[in-house]
């Protein structure tokens, strides 16, 4: 890989996790990359 290529590949990681902490708290954020099910405590209808 080129240094032009893994500069942009890095990029997108930096902007992926930003897009993820928009949307989920940092917790579950890291329950979610690290493959956890369910990223839930708890769930009540």
């Amino acid at each position: 890989m080129t240094s032009s290529s893994s500069r942009l590949l890095e990029a997108e990681r930096r902007r992926s996790e930003r897009l993820l902490l928009n949307v989920l708290p940092a917790p579950f954020a890291e329950r979610l990359k690290s493959g956890e099910e369910p990223i839930a405590d708890a769930y009540r209808p």
